[in-house]
């Protein structure tokens, strides 16, 4: 595999990730693992207890359980067999066809699983992840999810899932921080990235695209990394949340590049 060929686009976060570690993807098509499963697992376990801790009778767990979809925070539209189209643009272009698996509802929250197939030229590659938004609107990510994992590529992440605040938390002007260790494994790359991220709120935007105009959330999330390949870098992702739907656009600037992903049609209205 030519580990030096130019990077391919695997979804936003996931391709600041590489670019930082220097990695690219190889020209076979192949179904990526991003590690996500477990992480998710353990988020959600974690999310449930914290719920138990503070429900006191059984009458408030069921009134809290239900979940304002229209205010809350989503990446994808929580609607099963809905599919989006996302075109990216930056150094290399891609298009991304996002199809939302299962959506399921508990006490921990709504999890909404995603299939996407990511087409760059002549090659493809599918990233499964995994998305819950907590009962009160806020979402949580697992580490590898959010990195995601290119072709021929395993990504195993150890720490705190990145918790972007509701609505209320970031208008009131709250942020979340946490840190985890990221590896980035294949065929002559062995990265370790330790990487420290603060999520917090940049207000309410005007956002167009071919789906209409819509008054967006902005959110921005900070990222400090130390990787063993590229050595210490920073950059941003900034995310155009519309509450209820998921993110309409997606911009990126790391390591001296910059990404744009934008949502182009939806099966489902937002």
């Amino acid at each position: 595999m030519d580990t030096r060929s130019p990077l391919r686009r695997l979804g936003t976060a996931a391709i600041a990730l590489l670019l930082v570690a220097g990695a690219c993807s190889s020209g076979d098509d192949s179904s990526a693992d991003d590690g996500g499963d477990t992480t998710t697992t353990e988020a959600v376990a974690e999310t449930t207890t914290s719920a138990d801790e503070t429900t006191t009778t059984e009458d408030e767990s069921d009134d809290t359980a239900s979940i304002d979809r229209s205010t809350a925070l989503f990446m994808a539209p929580p609607e099963s067999g809905a599919e989006l189209t996302v075109e990216e643009t930056g150094p290399v272009a891609a298009t991304t066809v996002v199809t939302i698996g299962s959506v399921d509802e508990s006490d921990a929250g709504i999890t909404v699983e995603t299939s996407e197939v990511v087409t760059s030229g002549s090659e493809s590659v599918t990233v499964e992840r995994s998305y819950t938004t907590a009962r009160d609107g806020s979402l949580s990510i697992s580490a590898a999810g959010f990195f995601a994992s290119g072709t021929g590529f395993e990504v195993t992440a150890t720490g705190d899932d990145i918790r972007i605040p509701s609505v209320a938390e970031l208008s009131a002007g709250e942020a979340s921080t946490g840190t985890t260790f990221v590896e980035l494994n294949a065929s002559g790359i062995d990265a370790r990235n330790d990487v420290s991220y603060t999520v917090a709120g940049a207000g309410t935007e005007s956002v167009t695209t071919p789906l209409g105009t819509f008054d967006a959330q902005i959110v921005t999330i900070d990222l400090t990394i130390s990787s063993s390949i590229a050595g210490d870098q920073t950059g941003t992702v900034r995310y155009a949340f519309l509450p209820g739907f998921g993110v309409l656009q997606t911009d990126v600037a790391i390591a001296g590049f910059a990404f744009s992903s934008t949502v182009t049609s939806s099966s489902v209205s937002p």
